[in-house]
């Protein structure tokens, strides 16, 4: 009986030591696996992805436009209803506004004319249907030409033109429609715009015309005279200081409008000696108008006058003139120097090593050392110079070193012997040739900003 009881408790005992074992080694397991993901997810350094960014190397100021700008000679009391669009070119003699005794007839006058093109625009599809045209590519060019102005119209923000290609497409669908034999019905539509125009009766107004050949601007500002344009590119910080300043002529504020006679116009603004140092005559440079709808000016630099307090006076021009910037006069501007684009790279990142300035990547488990240009510097980033373009460098660079080379090997030869001053510039271009086969860095390069005792090929 005692035999059976020793037995049972030792049963018992190896029964529970086996539970305890089997649950720690569960436990155990648990924590390595646990381990074990940690681990690999682990990394000693920290990372940031070189990404594309684009920056603008500029600066804010005010403005004043300056045009070659004369007042129309015709007198004209009444509503003014303009027959041409602002920046538009004009011959002399040619009608540029219609005038009008009572604002109640100058509307009546432009819905006509709204009736009348609308009116001409259906005419014009119903007459593609009796032009026997069957060259569905006649069609398809046309229609692809206007999707295309389209397309460029919202690429480049010009808003105001999308209603007119958008409109221009649809016709030349429609037209290429007809031309298939398709039944496109217009003249149900064209009867009532005539019946409408009709209604609107002929309206005769008198037109004011232009003096001379120009781009017609349909107000006046009050603004023309103050900086003489013959005299634009001479303009000192003083004068540019006193027109910014000048008040308008209200004598001279009119909607009849003015005429502009040449299509070079001016942007002369004060910004300081330090800002303009990199500018020269003849570069190429943008102006945003900041409180504008009006698109960016390209514009080249016309003249840098400089004064005595560390000021220049800077004249930019411009050979192309829009409805936008033709009411342009005294605005609030960013000029824009340079456009950047690069890679974006955390100034801590930015390392030099043997002489050479880049920043440590991680590929993998490795860790390896590419070379950086920075082009532009911000407060906590730099813009690197692309892979592309470093390549491009590169082999112009390269290209530099192999002539030196033979011209120093050419030298070489002639002399029949060796001097020390050509032996020391062989090895410097040896130096130059093999610093310029480090790699570079590239886009979404896991670039280390954090990170100890790093060197290349370092395998973490």
């Amino acid at each position: 009986m005692k035999t059976d009881n020793v037995n049972s408790v030792i049963n018992r005992i190896i029964k529970t030591t086996v539970k305890v074992l089997v649950y720690a080694v569960a436990v155990f397991m648990i924590i390595y696996l646990v381990y074990l993901a940690l681990d690999a997810n682990y990394s000693p350094v920290k990372t940031e992805v070189a990404t594309m960014k684009t920056v603008e190397n500029s600066v804010s100021t005010k403005v004043f436009i300056v045009r070659d700008e004369n007042y129309i000679s015709a007198k004209a009391s009444g509503t003014i209803v303009p027959l041409v669009e602002d920046g538009q070119r004009v011959a002399e003699g040619q009608d540029i506004a219609a005038v009008f005794s009572d604002e109640k007839e100058a509307n009546k006058y432009v819905e006509l004319r709204k009736v009348h093109s609308e009116l001409e625009r259906f005419q014009n599809i119903e007459a593609s249907d009796k032009m026997n045209i069957r060259d569905i590519s006649t069609y398809d060019q046309t229609t692809n030409e206007e999707f295309l102005n389209l397309v460029n119209s919202i690429s480049d923000g010009d808003y105001s033109l999308i209603k007119t290609y958008a409109q221009a497409v649809r016709d030349r669908e429609t037209s290429r429609q007809l031309c298939l034999g398709y039944d496109v019905d217009t003249s149900e539509v064209i009867s009532s715009l005539s019946t409408q125009a009709a209604s609107l009766g002929n309206i005769q107004p008198s037109c004011l015309v232009a003096d001379n050949t120009g781009y017609y601007i349909n107000n006046t500002d009050g603004y023309e005279n103050v900086i003489k344009y013959s005299d634009v590119t001479d303009i000192s910080v003083a004068q540019v200081k006193k027109a910014l300043e000048s008040k308008p002529d209200e004598t001279k504020i009119s909607n009849i409008g003015k005429l502009v006679n040449n299509f070079n116009w001016y942007v002369v603004a004060i910004v300081d000696r330090n800002d303009a140092a990199a500018l020269t005559v003849g570069k190429n440079v943008k102006v945003r108008f900041v409180d504008s709808s009006a698109d960016d000016a390209k514009m080249t630099v016309a003249a840098i006058n400089g004064d005595s307090n560390g000021k220049v006076a800077l004249v930019l021009k411009c050979n192309t003139i829009t409805a936008g910037t033709s009411q342009l006069r005294i605005e609030n501007a960013e000029i824009i120097f340079e456009t950047i684009s690069g890679y974006r790279i955390p100034r801590e990142a930015l390392r030099t090593v043997d002489g050479v300035n880049g920043v440590y990547i991680k590929r993998g488990n490795l860790i390896n050392f590419r070379r950086v240009t920075a082009l532009y510097t911000g407060e906590d980033y730099v813009v690197a110079r692309t892979y592309e373009a470093e390549n491009a460098n590169y082999v112009a660079e390269m290209d530099d070193i192999e002539e030196e080379n033979r011209i120093y090997t050419a030298q070489l030869a002639e002399r029949h012997k060796e001097e020390p001053g050509w032996i020391i510039e062989c090895e410097d271009l040896y130096s130059r040739a093999k610093l310029m086969q480090k790699s570079y860095i590239k886009l979404y390069d896991e670039v280390i900003v954090e990170g100890n005792d790093l060197y290349d090929n370092k395998i973490v």
